[in-house]
């Protein structure tokens, strides 16, 4: 009998849930940075073992929304959450509000004790082992989990455990997946993603959160290797300026960068162009939203 299940990961804003969804896959399906809400939309990530299939949702993070986009980010967290089989909460250990952030989620999911429902806690590498098992305990006596599992994604120590009890988790069910497929992300978005997280280790002090990466054309050549074309959208002159830096120095050096795990990514050789423009609100315009598979009357 086959089985299949959705789970959710839902938790605040730099929880570590985009490098935890990458683990689990055991590849890149989710782009990572210090920067808080790098996650924009609903991110598959798929595991198929045998008659098992386990498709993970990594959400973007839940905060308080001020502005179209954010509203549409947090709606499709939401959703994610109340159509999951599983329901896994994935909170910061090291985090001194751990513990009040962890309780203000859980208040917010509906029919919790009728749910399977599962804290990670994440980032177990950067906390006093003393002070964790009194935080486990805390959480545990506060709610009512399916489970609770210590990990640390960047070092996966304990990732397998908590895979392990999420595919034996899942209910009956066909596979809605290719089971060699490791996400449903299209190339172009996920090469747009990649380039946008560039972006962001680079410039994470100085660049603001308004910038946007859209991949124009998605090409193959006669070679076999790929032809990429990219617009990244600033919403003000003086940030275009801070992308491509001095004299194309910024520009060319996140381009390379974007490349090479393009490269590493799609086993090919990339050929990547990128141009940089100036839309002013782009992050409340809605059909800039409905290119992310966001709804923009969230």
């Amino acid at each position: 009998m086959k089985r299949c299940g959705f789970i959710a990961l839902i938790g605040a804003p730099n929880a570590g849930k985009s490098c935890l969804i990458n683990a689990l896959v055991g590849d890149k399906v989710s782009i990572v940075s210090p920067k808080v809400q790098t996650t924009r939309t609903r991110v598959l990530g798929i595991i198929t073992e045998g008659d098992t299939q386990a498709v993970f949702i990594d959400t973007p993070g839940l905060f308080r929304p001020r502005r179209r986009l954010d509203r549409a980010m947090v709606a499709a967290a939401h959703d994610a959450r109340d159509e999951a089989d599983i329901v896994a909460i994935v909170a910061d250990a090291a985090r001194k509000d751990c513990a009040d952030t962890v309780k203000k989620i859980v208040s917010r999911v509906p029919g919790l004790k009728e749910r399977k429902v599962i804290l990670v806690l994440n980032k177990i590498d950067l906390i006093d082992r003393k002070k964790l098992l009194p935080l486990v305990a805390e959480l545990n006596a506060h709610t009512p989990y399916a489970g609770i599992f210590m990990v640390s994604s960047t070092k996966n120590d304990g990732v397998a455990d908590l895979k392990k009890w999420i595919l034996s988790e899942l209910p009956e069910g066909p596979h809605h997946y290719d089971p060699d497929l490791p996400t449903d992300t299209p190339d172009a978005i996920l090469s747009a993603e990649i380039t946008r997280e560039k972006l962001f280790h680079r410039l994470h002090e100085e660049l603001p959160y308004g910038v946007h990466v859209k991949t124009e054309s998605f090409e193959e050549e006669k070679d076999g290797s790929l032809r990429i074309a990219q617009t990244i959208i600033t919403n003000e002159a003086r940030h275009k300026g801070m992308v491509i830096g001095k004299s194309g120095s910024m520009l060319k050096l996140v381009g390379q960068l974007a490349r090479e795990e393009l490269e590493n990514i799609f086993g090919v050789r990339v050929h990547l162009f990128l141009d940089v423009i100036v839309k002013d609100a782009w992050d409340e315009r809605g059909e800039v939203i409905s290119e992310m598979g966001l709804d923009p009357d969230a």
